[in-house]
């Protein structure tokens, strides 16, 4: 599984976290912890599209695999810019994940990896080429008519 990673050198929710030496505008995805009793850690962060600006709103997200109320899930969040750090979702001056419904999890997974690879997001044009693609990443897939 192809996963974007960032080093966090220090780190605070509240004044923000630096990068490779670097501040950042956002808190970064894989520090993005709460809600503490439903999350149990953060397996990988497949997709960062860095801040959320208004010229970059289409990628200013992230998509990691979230270990939420004991189970993997593919969660989401908009990552946050200088002016709302914290991005959204948030709740009590923390970020916080959401957690995408099942049946989207594959293919917010399956844009998700291409994005981080630099690829332009797309799904397969046929229902064979999606399945095989979505199973690849390791999900069930039974169609029915």
């Amino acid at each position: 599984m192809v996963a974007c990673h960032i080093f966090v050198v220090s780190y605070d929710q509240k004044k923000g976290a630096t990068k490779l030496g670097q501040k950042t505008t956002y808190v970064l995805p894989a520090d993005v912890t709460s809600p503490k009793d439903k999350i149990s850690g953060i397996p990988d962060v497949i997709y960062d599209g860095g801040e959320n600006t208004e010229e970059e709103e289409e990628t200013g997200f992230s998509i990691a695999r979230v270990n939420y109320d004991g189970r993997d899930r593919i969660c989401m969040r908009w990552n946050g810019a200088e002016k709302e750090p914290l991005g959204f979702p948030n709740a009590r001056g923390y970020a916080t994940w959401d957690v995408v419904p099942a049946p989207l999890a594959p293919f917010a997974e399956y844009v998700a990896l291409q994005l981080a690879q630099k690829k332009k997001p797309f799904l397969p044009d046929n229902l064979e080429s999606l399945m095989k693609a979505i199973k690849a990443l390791g999900y069930k897939v039974t169609v029915s008519i």
